[in-house]
Order: structure tokens, then C-alpha cells, then sequence
């Protein structure tokens, strides 16, 4: 396993672990603003629903970067499972590529968003939305580097299928 494959790994088990205690924090926090509206002697805490939006935001953004990790994401595959191998390993090469050039571009989109994040702050806790948007780069991130990962492993396997056919075998 090379070390960008062992790094994805590690970032994927660490989205993963926190995506988990995001929704604990997600479930008890709104669970709390639902008791607190119904039950009269149990006080309102305002905050708790800013709270509630950002692990929301976190959640699903982390959730994405593992999904992502565990090839989760939906594909369209029919087409590509019919075609030669050769013709297969081009389609993986260039969806990779262009995966990798789109999160690219989310990635600096996001780190404006998030940079810009820090002049506007929080009604109710006073804390700067910064930290929400803290997500999305992050997410954008790990995910390019495990589409990286991908790209490499389909020109490897483009390089393995060209030497194959010069060899003589079939594909």
C-alpha cells in the first residue's frame, strides 16, 4: 500500500469516527430543543439550534469524504461494463480526471467561503461561522486526494492492460 493510499485510509476512518460523534452530538441537541418545547420546567437553550445546523453541516460533508473512501457514491455503469477493458480504463482515467478538476474547484470556492466565514458571527452564540464552513474545505480535501488515488490506480491499471496487449494475451 503506498502512502497516499494509507493516508486516505486514516482520513477516511477519521471522517468516519467523527461523522459518528457529530450525530450523537446532532441527535442529543435536538432531542434537548424538543424536550425543552414541550416539557415546561426544562429551560430553553437558544444555541442549540445553531449547534444543531453546524453538526448537521459537518455531518454531511464528512459523511460524503468516507462514502467517497468506500467508492459509496452512486455510478452509472451500465454503459462502461459492456465496453473492451481498454476502452474502460480511458472512461476511469478521464471520469477521475474530471472528478479531480471539479473538487479542485469546489475546494477554492470553499476555501473563500470559509475565509469569508469569519466576519459574519453567530446570532444566538456569539461564535463565528467560520467553524461551519470549516467543512467544506476540509471535505473538498480529502476528497481530491482520494480521487487522486483513484487517477493513479487507473493509469497503473491503463499502463498493466497496454503492457498485457503487447504481450499477446487477450483482454
Amino acid at each position: 500500500m503506498n502512502t497516499l493510499a494509507r493516508v486516505n485510509k486514516g482520513v477516511a476512518r477519521g471522517a468516519r469516527i467523527a461523522s459518528q460523534l457529530i450525530l450523537s452530538v446532532l441527535t442529543i441537541t435536538v432531542a434537548y430543543q424538543v424536550i425543552s418545547r414541550y416539557v415546561p420546567d426544562v429551560p430553553r437553550i437558544m444555541w442549540t439550534e445553531e449547534l444543531a445546523r453546524a453538526a448537521l453541516v459537518w455531518l454531511v460533508f464528512l459523511s460524503a469524504t468516507f462514502a467517497v473512501s468506500d467508492d459509496a457514491h452512486f455510478k452509472i455503469d451500465l454503459l462502461p461494463e459492456r465496453l473492451h477493458p481498454r476502452v474502460r480504463a480511458i472512461i476511469d482515467i478521464v471520469a477521475s480526471f474530471l472528478v479531480c478538476i471539479t473538487l479542485a474547484f469546489l475546494l477554492v470556492g470553499s476555501v473563500t467561503f470559509f475565509l469569508n466565514g469569519f466576519s459574519r458571527i453567530s446570532t444566538m452564540s456569539g461564535v463565528s461561522l467560520a467553524w461551519s464552513y470549516l467543512a467544506l474545505p476540509l471535505s473538498f480535501a480529502m476528497m481530491l486526494l482520494k480521487y487522486i488515488e483513484y487517477l493513479i490506480q487507473a493509469i497503473k491499471s491503463s499502463y498493466a492492460l497496454k503492457y498485457l496487449a503487447k504481450e499477446g494475451e487477450t483482454i
